[in-house]
């Protein structure tokens, strides 16, 4: 039977025409996944490029804070200072207004005394 081993020949012709196809299309989703996998790991890349520059970041606006609450505690120091020197200086006048005060009485007593 001639015609059964052509009709046998026929069908393993057809399997391997699928079986071919099937190849092609795994080796298709292959290649896919192979470039997925690559997209991904190169995206875990810039993730983790992102994250050290978010932290550099973050480092360098700690150490600005920092810095920034040296030079108002610095600020702070200062204003007290001049308050302190504004104070003595207001007390100084003062005492020199006293002062005078004193001379003049004294020199109108002087002047008193030296008239009678």
């Amino acid at each position: 039977s001639q015609e059964q081993a052509g009709q046998v020949s026929n069908d393993l012709e057809e399997k391997c025409r699928e079986l071919g196809q099937e190849i092609e299309t795994y080796k298709k989703k292959v290649a896919e996944a192979a470039a997925d996998y690559q997209e991904i790991s190169s995206l875990k890349d810039k993730i983790a490029s992102m994250e050290r520059e978010l932290t550099k970041s973050n480092d360098g606006s700690a150490k600005l804070k920092t810095d920034y609450d040296a030079l108002t505690a610095e600020k702070s120091a200062m204003q007290n200072q001049l308050n302190t020197m504004s104070l003595e200086y207001d007390d100084m006048v003062s005492n020199e207004d006293e002062q005078r005060r004193k001379v003049n009485a004294l020199e109108r007593n002087v002047t008193e005394l030296q008239g009678s």
